[in-house]
């Protein structure tokens, strides 16, 4: 398949199910209940199968570390620039915190980042993005959830919900991480034989984006034109500008340094709209934030990261 081919399919890929599901969701009296059930099915079944079988392919070494750690110093940049930008916009409480939640979290995992590192890296590439975004979970729950509990005074039990959503099935991915570690840990290799990861990552992506359309509704992303320009200014200018910066400065194998140019680039994270629901944030800002951060990159800002493949992965 050509890299022209590749741009064509990762566009129809995540647009058709998207489309399918916005056009479906009127003939469910409850789409939302559905579009949580095809979440929960991929980060139970599929998800881990995903993970597990490409990061055991993996060869580790220490180097890896600067794969996670450059994950977190992404996120923090973002937030950090938010903070920058809240004087000009002059928002509520709850919508100053949700932007910065937005400008912060960024879709690195395979529903974008990690798959974008799949097209252009092959199954190393998937792999190094999965070791990448094991940063995400500790940053969640120890600093975004208490982040957003503190900011809304809500009295509640921080630490049992941390632990209801740490220990919990929609986590398998992670926990096949930590499975694969082990492995490693005791020299059990992964045995040559073929295994269908083009198919379980094409059912993931389809899924998950089904869903998003299930759950979406254009009355969302009304009046926050300026929000949403700011947000872009973040997340495809300064946070790839810095980030690149960085990385020309530092010595570290190639496809490592290609993941993290790669990764970058990534628009807002879909978490970003759980944990504005989760903890009564503004999600309406959420939402439209999310949905036009994610149109944007998709229809600029991936076409130039297509044409500019060669300068990311060899930088």
């Amino acid at each position: 398949m050509t890299t022209l081919s590749k741009f064509i399919f990762f566009q129809f890929l995540i647009l058709l199910p998207f489309i399918a599901g916005y056009k479906l969701r009127d003939r469910f009296s409850k789409p939302e209940i559905i579009s949580r059930s095809l979440i929960k099915f991929n980060l139970i079944f599929i998800d881990p199968v995903i993970v597990f079988w490409t990061v055991w392919g993996l060869a580790i070494d220490m180097e890896m570390i600067f794969l996670p750690l450059s994950g977190l110093f992404l996120v923090i940049l973002g937030l950090g620039l938010g903070c920058l930008f809240l004087p000009i916009m002059k928002l509520e409480m709850k919508s100053n915190v949700t932007f910065l939640i937005s400008s912060s979290l960024a879709n690195h995992g395979f529903t974008l980042g990690g798959f974008l590192c799949y097209i252009l890296l092959g199954e190393q590439g998937l792999g190094l993005s999965f070791i990448f975004i094991s940063y995400f979970m500790i940053y969640l729950f120890l600093f975004i959830f208490p982040f957003a509990n503190l900011s809304t005074q809500r009295e509640m039990a921080l630490a049992r919900n941390i632990r209801a959503l740490i220990f919990t099935l929609k986590n398998m991915p992670l926990y096949a991480i930590f499975l694969v570690l082990l492995l490693h840990l005791v020299g059990i290799e992964r045995p040559a034989m073929a295994f269908p990861v083009d198919i379980f990552l094409i059912i993931s992506i389809a899924l998950y984006y089904l869903s998003l359309g299930m759950s979406f509704s254009f009355h969302y992303v009304k009046d926050i034109k300026r929000e949403n320009l700011i947000l872009s200014l973040i997340k495809f200018m300064l946070v790839p500008l810095v980030a690149l910066l960085i990385l020309m400065q530092i010595d570290l194998a190639r496809p490592i340094r290609a993941v993290i140019a790669i990764q970058s680039f990534m628009p807002v994270a879909i978490y970003s709209v759980v944990t504005s629901i989760l903890f009564e944030l503004d999600s309406r800002l959420a939402s439209g934030l999310f949905v036009i951060n994610t149109l944007i990159f998709l229809t600029v800002v991936l076409p130039v990261m297509f044409i500019l493949r060669g300068f990311l992965l060899h930088l």
